[in-house]
């Protein structure tokens, strides 16, 4: 009787008046607590959304190197969630560690520890597969479908992971190419490969058992005229809902970088890239190889026309060859207005840095448009 009157009279914070969660959660001090609270329910989502669009001063975007330490963005100010050294992918605001004693890998946030399991790699059926391959990129899709790029630098697969099953699986019959970028987009997974920016979509299905499965390839676009190993290339969903393909190009001289951006055209009677310039006002760019966003630029330090970027040469041996030095900065922004560069965030030392490079880390909280 005591337990149910205590389950009646408990709050139901759901409840609250918006104004009052707003009043909440502006009394939080620290961003990390704002994104819990953010992930309490929608209400609570909507009331911390709601303050950052007023206030513009929360991060939108963090930044984690391998060593462990986190950055927030703009500001590239040290945060303070718990320490995450050696990581090996991100997937949205969790970082993908291997865990050897149990034998798979976990995604753990850095902000508030919720970790989720998976398994590893040798439950991928495929004769080429070798213990030295990994997870070189991963992504989810809202109903909790996980896809990622897995293999040895240049050499990998699009392999899925159904959680509800513990596997991975990938297409029969699917080749072994070299993979640029991959993402969720419109309903659809895509990749890019790096033979000239040819975009590749994958039909999607199930097993009789319920194991996912990819059905087929096809390629969608192709992208003549943008090859060349001195670059990278990443594919990111635009404000607007435009699919966009962001070119580094690595010069090596004085200024080391240069952007270009191209949208894919989808079309029935023939896809192709077309270049944009520049992007729209109220957007900046976050690329990496491991993770990229567009975010709205509503606050101090982000503007319109920018791209944020990152060294992420890291593990990609035909990309650093002489007479590539190593950048004295950890990220950078591209001014697509002027084609200037600012550096960002100084880089202190290699010694402790591993085989993933940096990579950008997006609050769930975040005010991107939802897939």
């Amino acid at each position: 009787m005591a337990a149910k009157r205590a389950a009646v009279l408990a709050p139901n914070w759901s409840a609250l008046p918006i104004d009052v969660m707003y009043r909440v959660v502006g009394r939080l001090p620290v961003g990390a607590d704002r994104l819990r609270a953010a992930k309490v329910c929608r209400q609570w989502r909507a009331a911390v959304r709601r303050r950052r669009r007023r206030h513009g001063n929360g991060p939108v975007v963090y930044l984690a190197l391998v060593d462990g330490k986190v950055f927030s963005f703009p500001g590239a100010k040290p945060a303070r969630p718990s320490r995450c050294p050696g990581y090996l992918g991100v997937c949205n605001d969790q970082l993908l560690f291997e865990d050897r004693e149990y034998c798979c890998y976990r995604l753990v946030s850095p902000f508030t520890g919720r970790a989720t399991a998976l398994p590893n790699l040798s439950a991928i059926r495929d004769e080429q597969m070798s213990p030295d391959m990994s997870i070189r990129k991963m992504i989810v899709r809202p109903d909790g479908l996980i896809a990622a790029i897995v293999g040895r630098e240049h050499f990998a697969k699009v392999a899925l992971c159904s959680l509800e099953h513990f596997s991975w699986s990938v297409g029969a019959g699917d080749q072994w190419r070299w993979y640029e970028d991959m993402v969720y987009y419109d309903g659809k997974l895509y990749a890019l490969v790096a033979n000239g920016g040819d975009l590749l979509a994958f039909d999607l299905g199930y097993k009789d058992n319920g194991e996912a499965m990819i059905s087929g390839v096809k390629t969608v676009i192709t992208g003549s005229g943008y090859s060349g190993l001195r670059g990278m290339r990443y594919l990111v969903k635009s404000r607007s809902g435009e699919l966009l393909m962001v070119n580094k190009i690595m010069n090596g001289a004085e200024k080391p970088y240069a952007f270009e951006v191209y949208k894919a055209v989808l079309q029935s009677w023939g896809s192709k890239w077309e270049r944009v310039t520049p992007l729209d006002c109220d957007e900046a760019l976050f690329v990496g190889r491991l993770s990229s966003r567009a975010v709205h630029a509503d606050r101090e330090g982000l503007e319109g026309y920018q791209i944020f970027f990152l060294d992420d040469t890291v593990g990609m041996s035909s990309r650093t060859s002489a007479p590539w030095v190593q950048p004295s900065h950890h990220a950078g922004v591209y001014d697509m207005l002027t084609g200037n560069i600012t550096k960002l965030l100084p880089r202190e030392s290699t010694k402790n840095e591993g085989p993933s490079p940096a990579t950008w880390l997006f609050p769930e909280d975040s005010d991107d448009d939802d897939e």
